[in-house]
């Protein structure tokens, strides 16, 4: 398949301030996956683990989806398991997942640059190619659905790719090649594209040559994105802290962080330290008192462990 290229003669990049809307009749919290498993942390920075074991994880519409040992595993905002969708042999490996609002689920493979669609109930629908030929990059994959498309970032030649979801035709959305590096996390909110690159966040609108450089993380990578209320939410990796000291030196270790991000200002603040290798975050609505904390993560929580296929969660 041919790939439609889309060019701008000029691409500007700016530094202007950015406005995001939203309801803030509820608080949000954040679901941050770790290595250790799903944690649910407040903007206060209050957590729990919500559920144990690391695979990628996505929230739509009041659930969450987990992929692990060729299933998804679909839960309910408390952690009780709801169902299992089996993810057949077509599906050849897993970086990412996009849930797509109508039930299907998308699949998004960096080491075969395609693109897996599955319908609810888990049986294949369509493989689309996101490049012309195989390159074995290894680049990072998120996506992002807007306006019946999914928009994946990126096909390891910085671009990010379009997929139509009436007709899974495939076109080249954006090319962003100007940004050093490759393009991560993505995520959309009041008709701007949020992309993020190592611990830089850009937005763009669609059909405007002009990338606007909202914010910079302190150190690290994004790993992850979202937008609620106004504000952004990410999660960083990669961020270095002294473990001990010896005879023979400084030994360092990697841990991560969640941050909020004002796009109108370019502020980032500190929501939590010492992740274990966050890999993404979602923002869910939960009721909360008047500071923004989840009155679920307040005390101790069990943690939820994912079992193998045909045995239950518990």
């Amino acid at each position: 398949m041919q790939l439609f290229r889309r060019f701008f003669n000029a691409i500007v990049i700016a530094a202007v301030p950015v406005v995001i809307t939203g309801c803030t009749s509820r608080t949000v919290c954040m679901l941050v996956s770790e290595r250790e498993g799903l944690s649910k942390i407040d903007r206060t920075g209050r957590s729990c683990q919500l559920l144990e074991g690391p695979g990628p994880v996505k929230a739509m519409e009041g659930e969450i989806f987990v992929v692990r040992d060729g299933q998804v595993v679909v839960f309910d905002m408390s952690g009780k398991e709801l169902r299992r969708i089996s993810i057949g042999k077509d599906v050849h490996h897993v970086q990412e997942l996009v849930v797509i609002p109508d039930g299907r689920l998308a699949f998004l493979d960096n080491r075969n640059d395609a693109v897996y669609f599955v319908d609810a109930k888990g049986e294949h629908i369509r493989t689309v190619s996101i490049n012309e030929k195989q390159d074995k990059h290894w680049q990072n994959m998120d996506g992002v659905v807007t306006k019946n498309k999914l928009i994946v970032s990126e096909n390891g030649e910085n671009e990010l790719i379009a997929v139509d979801l009436s007709n899974y035709e495939v076109s080249v959305f954006r090319g962003l090649q100007q940004l050093r590096g490759w393009l991560g996390s993505i995520t959309y909110a009041d008709e701007r594209y949020f992309i993020c690159q190592s611990r830089k966040i850009y937005s763009f609108t669609e059909g405007s040559p002009e990338i606007t450089e909202v914010a910079a993380t302190p150190e690290g990578n994004i790993t992850g994105i979202a937008a609620a209320e106004g504000r952004l939410f990410v999660a960083v990796n990669g961020m270095s802290r002294i473990k001990k000291k010896s005879l023979s030196g400084k030994y360092s270790t990697k841990e991560g962080a969640l941050y909020e991000v004002n796009p109108r200002k370019g502020k980032v603040k500190l929501i939590r330290d010492k992740l274990n290798y966050p890999g993404g975050v979602q923002v869910i609505r939960s009721e909360g008192n008047s500071k923004g904390e989840c009155t679920q993560t307040r005390g101790t929580s069990p943690s939820l462990k994912l079992q193998r296929a045909g045995k239950s969660a518990g």
